[in-house]
C-alpha cells in the first residue's frame, strides 16, 4: 500500500494540472516545429520530436494553429492538427515497458519473500530452533573471548593476591617476634633483683 502512494499522488497532481489547463503532445509525426507566428512563413523556434509535451494557450481556427508552451517556458506557434490530448503510441509503450519491469521486479521481491517465509514456517511447524543470525554468532564469539580473558585476569590478580598475602603475614610474623624479643628483654630487666657491685 505504502508503495503506491507515490504514485496515487502523481496521478492526483497531474489530474489536477489537466484540469487547470489543457495538455497537448506532439503527435506521431516524426518531426514538427514551434513558429514564432500562426503561419508557415513565421521563424522556426524550435523543432519538437514526437511525444513532446506542450500547454495549448489559445487556438487559431482560421489558421489552423495554436500558441502553445514548452515545458522549458518557450511560447510559440504550431499546427493544431499534429496534437492530441494523450501522449502518442510509443510514449505510452514506453511508459508501460518501465512500469512492467518494475512490476517484474517487486513480484520477484515477493517470490523471494515468500519463499523465506514458507522455509521458517516450515521450520517452526517442526519445532526447530531458528538459526543464529551471522552478526549475532560474532558477537556471540567476541563476548566467549572476552569472558576467557577476564577469567585469565582473575586468576592471574587471585595468584598474585595469594602471594602478597603470604609476605604480609611472614613480615607480621618477624615484627611479632621482635616486639616479643623487646618485651620479654623488658620485664627479665624490670623483674632482675639490681645488685650492688659489693654483693657480687
Amino acid at each position: 500500500m505504502l508503495r503506491l502512494l507515490p504514485v496515487m499522488l502523481m496521478v492526483v497532481f497531474v489530474a489536477s494540472a489537466v484540469a487547470a489547463e489543457p495538455v497537448r503532445y506532439v503527435s506521431d509525426e516524426l518531426v514538427i516545429v514551434l513558429r514564432n507566428s500562426a503561419s508557415a512563413s513565421g521563424a522556426v523556434v524550435t523543432s519538437m520530436p514526437t511525444g513532446t509535451r506542450l500547454v495549448l494557450l489559445e487556438s487559431d481556427s482560421e489558421s489552423g494553429y495554436g500558441r502553445v508552451r514548452l515545458d522549458d517556458g518557450r511560447i510559440g506557434w504550431v499546427q493544431e492538427r499534429y496534437l492530441i490530448n494523450h501522449p502518442p503510441a510509443g510514449l505510452r509503450a514506453e511508459v508501460a515497458g518501465k512500469q512492467l519491469a518494475q512490476a517484474e521486479a517487486e513480484l520477484k521481491t515477493l517470490r523471494e519473500e515468500h519463499g523465506k517465509l514458507q522455509k521458517e514456517f516450515a521450520r517452526i511447524s517442526e519445532g526447530r530452533p531458528p538459526p543464529a543470525p551471522e552478526a549475532l554468532t560474532r558477537e556471540l564469539e567476541d563476548l566467549r573471548t572476552q569472558v576467557q580473558q577476564l577469567r585469565q585476569q582473575n586468576e592471574s590478580l587471585a595468584a598474585a593476591g595469594g602471594q602478597s598475602g603470604e609476605r604480609q603475614r611472614t613480615l607480621l610474623l618477624g615484627g611479632a617476634l621482635v616486639a616479643g624479643g623487646f618485651l620479654l628483654a623488658w620485664l627479665i630487666r624490670l623483674l632482675w633483683p639490681k645488685r650492688r657491685w659489693g654483693e657480687l
